[in-house]
């Protein structure tokens, strides 16, 4: 179907208009291959080279990727600053379906839990929840805000499963890990120890008498959206498959809550507005 000009007659800044129109509809119709701009060009009505410029400034602005051969689609620039939305409701706590799915899953396997994300390149806590055991693993010391990405479980798996670009950001924002992660000192022995993680799909180690394991959150595109962190006394600790694949269900189901809190709208806020 056609996408026209509002039914209201012509917008104030009809470039403005055709712009969003053009993010729309690689929105609705693109996928990894792109959208030709021939094609875009007939959704809109207008002509090539209209649409041409159009694109070009998008691409220039970040929001549209040119694929080559007048292929087109969306950055990653818009989907991370919705997600970023969300982690900030997260943060907040207004997230309230993200958070009734960890607080549910620390009470599922009875020990605490950390829900971290990638931002800017750092690694950043969204939330924690305590479990129900009366013996328990601190997470504010497990998993400062503070620490280097390299030095805890969810800080390695949000770097494994990293998209290029963002793992660019990490590697700048990140020294190496030297003492932090097995002495690594040059950044090809860190991607391979990140492609590692991300072939077994998780992150364990022992520190002292704590066990810690983490795995990613993934959308339904296997794209990262946060990483979730166990910690529990080595002498609870029995079983990894099972605690793993435990974990990994309650995952799916923080991918889902995230997912739904991404589609809703944050509150209205109460001051009056405008």
């Amino acid at each position: 179907m056609r996408h026209s000009s509002l039914a209201s007659g012509k917008t104030p800044v009809e470039a403005l208009h055709r712009g969003l129109q053009i993010i729309e509809i690689l929105h609705s119709l693109g996928g990894g291959s792109g959208i030709s701009l021939m094609e875009i060009s007939r959704q809109m009505g207008l002509n090539r080279s209209t649409v041409h410029n159009l694109l070009k400034t998008l691409v220039m602005c970040g929001y549209v990727e040119n694929l080559g051969e007048g292929r087109y689609r969306l950055s990653g620039k818009l989907r991370r600053m919705a997600h970023e939305q969300v982690l900030n409701r997260i943060s907040r706590g207004q997230a309230r379906g993200v958070l009734a799915a960890l607080a549910a899953l620390s009470n599922l396997v009875g020990e605490a839990l950390v829900l971290t994300a990638l931002v800017n390149g750092r690694r950043r806590v969204l939330a924690r929840a305590l479990g129900n055991q009366t013996v328990r693993v601190s997470t504010e010391l497990m998993e400062s805000d503070t620490l280097c990405i390299w030095r805890n479980v969810t800080g390695r798996v949000l770097a494994a499963y990293a998209s290029a670009d963002d793992l660019v950001q990490v590697f700048a924002q990140n020294s190496l890990p030297l003492r932090n992660w097995g002495g690594m000192d040059n950044e090809q022995a860190v991607r391979d120890a990140l492609a590692a993680i991300r072939a077994a799909g998780h992150s364990s180690e022992v520190i002292g008498e704590v066990f810690a394991l983490a795995v990613p959150v993934l959308d339904r595109r296997g794209q990262l959206l946060a990483a979730v962190g166990i910690f529990m006394p080595l002498f609870r600790h029995s079983s990894t498959p099972q605690l793993l694949e435990t974990l990994q269900r309650g995952a799916a189901e923080l991918a889902e809550a995230m997912r739904h809190d991404e589609e809703e709208p944050p509150p209205a806020a109460m001051d009056g507005g405008d």
